[in-house]
């Protein structure tokens, strides 16, 4: 992938932001229109640098390790800072043990900025497939719980989704409940998965047992063919384990 890496002032979130926008190897050699995959945490998908712990996603060598993947566009923005991540990341006020304030509150807020700002920014300026059943939203952890959300709240935009490692214990009642309320025809593919090895600091289960009531409630009203689940034997919590699920999130969210 080509990356193009800007700094922007986000009125709308009133922070400072890294844009990392990947393009195919071929973009300059060819007018094809490309799907695009939004993700979250963007200062871990491409550069070593700028990365939690120097780790990536390995976005960057992607296709020359799998060519068999589908060429797409990705666009990853970075996240805020200490717990203003877990506002922004999250579409519900959560609060639990060790934590120093009331989290969360602010999704609707990111959500509407990277769906009405930055979606038209990039079909503006690159050749995207435009259309809801092209666009992709993709995400970790806390960003793994709102790109589902982006999917029940904004499926007029977002038709693709991939959660990893959902922390969806902070909220887990109002995601049912606003799933069970949703109607999700629109949606085009959910991919949903999280390691048995993956821990929050509390119950070490949380994360396998939240994951799998999200599941059952979006199986109640979604076809398999449109939703797919995946417990990682072994899977941790780490960005080289989201690296590794990679390939196989791109082959099934594009099949």
């Amino acid at each position: 992938m080509r990356l193009i890496k800007q700094k922007q002032f986000i009125k709308a979130l009133n922070r400072e932001a890294r844009l990392y926008i990947g393009l195919p190897d071929n973009y300059e050699h060819t007018d094809k229109t490309y799907p695009v995959i939004y993700m979250q945490d963007g200062h871990n998908v491409f550069l070593e640098e700028d990365a939690f712990k120097g780790v990536t996603w390995g976005m960057l060598d992607l296709h020359k390790k799998h060519p068999d993947l589908p060429d797409f566009i990705v666009v990853a923005l970075d996240c805020a800072h200490n717990e203003k991540r877990l506002d922004e990341y999250g579409a519900f006020r959560f609060q639990f043990e060790g934590m120093s304030r009331t989290c969360g509150g602010e999704g609707d807020k990111y959500l509407s900025y990277l769906a009405y700002d930055l979606k038209p920014f990039i079909d503006k300026h690159y050749r995207t497939k435009k259309g809801q059943g092209y666009t992709a939203i993709m995400g970790s952890s806390m960003g793994g719980i709102i790109s589902l959300y982006a999917g029940l709240k904004y499926h007029d935009v977002f038709g693709i989704i991939a959660s990893l490692s959902g922390s969806f214990f902070v909220s887990l009642n109002p995601y049912l409940d606003l799933i069970n309320k949703t109607d999700l025809s629109p949606l085009k593919k959910v991919y949903l998965d999280t390691g048995d090895s993956e821990i929050a600091g509390g119950n070490e289960l949380d994360y396998v047992e939240s994951n799998l009531e999200i599941y059952n409630a979006l199986k109640r009203k979604l076809s398999a063919d449109k939703l797919s689940f995946q417990l990682i034997d072994g899977g941790k919590h780490f960005e080289a384990d989201w690296a590794a699920r990679l390939p196989n999130v791109i082959r099934t969210i594009f099949s």
